[in-house]
């Protein structure tokens, strides 16, 4: 087994099973839902082999891929979600070949958009930090082009129009791709979040309140926004959309329709 590009590269499908069960929480499991068995398509460079198991922790199903792109004959696990995006296309050789190829002319090594760029991969592919947990275990993942390349993340991203920018996924449970990521102030990225674990209420925003109500909040530029007594929590969470796009723009709120909680 090594470690190639943001994946483990295997030399057997036992290796892979063993190793994934171990260190990566995905387990083989009797799966009863609907699932489009995936084994023998092609997706760029990658072939799927088998099934290897799903996550513990979002259920997603992970495969057992070959790449025809390089000549090591070992195999690699990703997820569907990888797959079907088009984010991972080959076992991180193509990366790899991309990087030797480029050299650094940008002088942007010390900017905070070099920074920005380093840790997004970070957290998406070494299982030795802290951030792992929330992102490259969960399936989030970076696009090849900017794994590659920090030319062609600024490429696409460009620099900050403001030094208090942060990088944020559009869609909080997406990739980080060019399509779902933007400079926003660091307010907007906190805001811009799913629903908490710990939220019983099943929306953004909303809690239990006394009795059998439920209230809402919403903070912007520290101050709480606050109502109460409503008598369902999708009353409350409606409120929660219509003050949440108020405060942040159609744009910026990040609301419990956009989340899939509520249906228009």
């Amino acid at each position: 087994m090594e470690f190639r590009g943001k994946q483990y590269l295997y030399s057997t499908e036992q290796e892979a099973i063993e190793h994934c069960k171990e260190f990566r929480n995905i387990e083989y499991h009797h799966h009863h839902r609907k699932m489009e068995n995936k084994v023998g398509f092609v997706f760029g460079g990658l072939e799927v082999k088998s099934l290897v198991g799903f996550h513990v922790k979002n259920n997603q199903p992970y495969w057992l891929c070959g790449c025809s792109l390089c000549d090591l004959g070992m195999y690699i696990v990703t997820a569907s979600k990888s797959l079907m995006s088009g984010d991972v296309k080959s076992c991180g050789c193509e990366a790899i070949r991309s990087k030797a190829e480029t050299r650094v002319t940008h002088n942007l090594t010390n900017s905070s958009e070099y920074r920005a760029w380093a840790s997004m991969k970070s957290r998406c592919t070494d299982e030795s930090q802290t951030s792992f947990y929330h992102y490259g275990e969960l399936g989030i993942s970076t696009c090849d082009e900017w794994l590659a390349s920090f030319e062609a993340f600024i490429g696409d991203m460009g620099m900050k129009s403001h030094p208090d920018q942060f990088l944020d996924r559009i869609d909080p449970t997406g990739n980080y791709c060019k399509e779902n990521c933007r400079w926003v102030t660091l307010e907007v990225s906190c805001h811009n979040k799913g629903m908490f674990k710990s939220n019983t209420s099943g929306f953004k925003g909303v809690s239990k309140g006394y009795g059998t109500t439920f209230r809402v909040c919403v903070t912007k530029s520290g101050v709480n926004h606050r109502a109460s007594g409503f008598k369902t929590a999708q009353e409350a969470a409606l409120w929660y959309d219509e003050k949440a796009i108020e405060l942040y723009g159609e744009e910026f709120a990040m609301t419990n329709l956009k989340l899939g909680l509520l249906y228009a």
